[in-house]
């Protein structure tokens, strides 16, 4: 078998793992196992670990394909976008509610998971995870800082804030949250236009004032 051959299966038993992976992490949760892996994809084990160091290491090539996914489309969003950094970020807080809307379990894994636990140590995988969402929208809040003249310098505080109203929103509307509200889910047009507002409110309070 060629070199290149030899690359291309790599890549493709790679692409493999990580797509059997995501699934089996939305249905079992940490409880996954490499074992159960292997056991899916009918192979050892041993198999596994020449792609992937660990089940951390396997958490984390996940995410890393989903943050690239993620993180392509603020960029879609901030290069289409026209007017001020202030709009920019309601678009970017809508977009954090429409992706938990459309795939919960991505989200999940993404922003409420922590990584699993490993003695082995630090994968390659994890090793070249850089999600660039959060830098991305800490950049955004300087720059509307500057152009709102606001009183706060400690962006990441500011960051974290409408982050955190962000994410709250969606686990609360979230399909495994429904059950605390006793009735459907509230995630629609008027309930993003409501965190919209909030965002909003939170500016207003930090407002510089001569």
């Amino acid at each position: 078998m060629t070199q290149a051959k030899e690359s291309s299966k790599k890549k493709w038993n790679a692409e493999i793992i990580i797509d059997t992976g995501r699934r089996l992490f939305y249905e079992k949760g940490f409880n996954l196992s490499m074992r159960d892996l292997a056991r899916e994809l009918d192979t050892r084990p041993s198999s596994l670990y020449r792609h992937v160091k660990n089940k951390r290491d396997l958490w984390f090539a996940i995410i890393n394909e989903d943050f690239k996914l993620f993180n392509n489309e603020l960029m879609k969003i901030a290069q289409s976008h026209q007017g001020n950094s202030l709009d920019l970020l309601k678009k970017t807080g809508q977009f954090f509610l429409e992706f938990a809307r459309r795939d919960f379990n991505r989200f999940r894994l993404m922003f409420l998971f922590e990584p699993p636990n490993a003695e082995s140590g630090s994968g390659q995988f994890e090793e070249a995870c850089n999600p660039q969402s959060l830098i991305q929208m800490k950049l955004l809040v300087e720059q509307i800082i500057k152009e709102e003249k606001l009183s706060i310098k400690a962006s990441d505080y500011f960051t974290y804030a409408l982050i955190s109203v962000v994410l709250g929103a969606a686990v609360i509307n979230s399909p495994i949250n429904a059950y605390l509200l006793e009735d459907q889910t509230i995630m629609d047009e008027h309930f993003d236009n409501f965190i919209i507002q909030l965002i909003d409110s939170i500016i207003i309070g930090v407002r510089h004032k001569d």
